[in-house]
Order: C-alpha cells, then sequence, then structure tokens
C-alpha cells in the first residue's frame, strides 16, 4: 500500500508541475498532505477526531494559500 501511496505522490507533484497553475497545484499538494498523512504518518489508525483535524488543517492551509496567491 505504502507504494501505491509513493506512485500516487509521485504522479500528483508531476501533474502539478506539469499543469503550471497555482490553484491546481495547491489542491494536489493539499492532497499529497492528506496521503502521507494517512499512510506514511500511521493516521489511518489514529482516533477518528485527529484524522478530521489533520484533514481540516490542512484544507484550511490550502484555502489561506489559494486566497493569498490568487491576484
Amino acid at each position: 500500500m505504502r507504494f501505491i501511496a509513493y506512485l500516487v505522490l509521485v504522479a500528483a507533484a508531476v501533474v502539478a508541475v506539469a499543469w503550471g497553475v497555482l490553484l491546481p497545484a495547491l489542491v494536489l499538494g493539499g492532497i499529497k498532505a492528506c496521503v502521507v498523512g494517512f499512510e506514511f504518518m500511521e493516521l489511518r489508525t489514529a482516533h477518528i477526531a485527529h484524522r478530521i483535524v489533520f484533514a481540516l488543517g490542512v484544507a484550511a492551509l490550502v484555502l489561506v494559500l489559494s486566497l493569498v496567491a490568487s491576484p
């Protein structure tokens, strides 16, 4: 499963760079952060509240960065 997560991370990075637009790159970065959190940081075995707060924190960070970076 970790190898699949690694492939997803690499594919998301390639798509974000190839796209060249900031908003999709931020969203893909947020998805990558969630994949790393749930797969490599073992959040899938953590309490549900920790998983929810982590995902909401990532979403809030992507939202703030997209608002700050938009012209």
